[in-house]
């Protein structure tokens, strides 16, 4: 009976544990644009993002055939220590498209200065609009001009 006793006692305190460490991660003040004195910066600057996305982007096969093209718009958290997570696709495409750009902006993860607020490191709200071409765009409106972070 003392043995039963001591098991629950300790899942409680184990559950107890885990249930303040998810509050703790949870409390993390994610700033926006105008909360910040310095806003996350690509390690490279930003030629070398706009070659990273062109690098790893896979178009879709079907819609290179269908010559789809548009914009989706990936909202994700770049954390204090440069790490990327909660993905969310606030402007749509297509399924295929918002998967692959999801993809891509997860491959960021730890190529980032992040943002800084008094000098130091904070969780910041990034919006990564990625533009997909169905045809290869002119040179007027290359790929260059149409991703960048807001």
């Amino acid at each position: 009976m003392k043995r039963i006793a001591l098991i629950v006692l300790f899942q409680l305190c184990c559950f107890f544990s885990y249930s303040q460490a998810i509050q703790k991660a949870d409390s993390v003040k994610v700033y926006s644009p105008t909360e910040v004195d310095v806003i996350p910066d690509f390690k490279g600057g930003d030629k070398k993002f706009l070659k990273f996305i062109r690098t790893n982007i896979v178009y879709p096969k079907r819609s290179k055939e269908d010559n789809i093209s548009g914009l989706v718009i990936i909202r994700m958290t770049i954390a204090g220590d440069g790490s990327t997570s909660d993905f969310k696709v606030v402007k749509s495409l297509q399924e295929r498209f918002d998967v692959e750009a999801s993809r891509v902006a997860a491959l960021t993860t730890n190529l980032w200065v992040p943002a800084k607020r008094n000098g130091e490191n904070v969780a910041f709200s990034y919006l990564l609009p990625i533009r997909f071409y169905g045809s290869k765009p002119d040179k007027e409106s290359s790929h260059t001009n149409n991703i960048q972070g807001l």
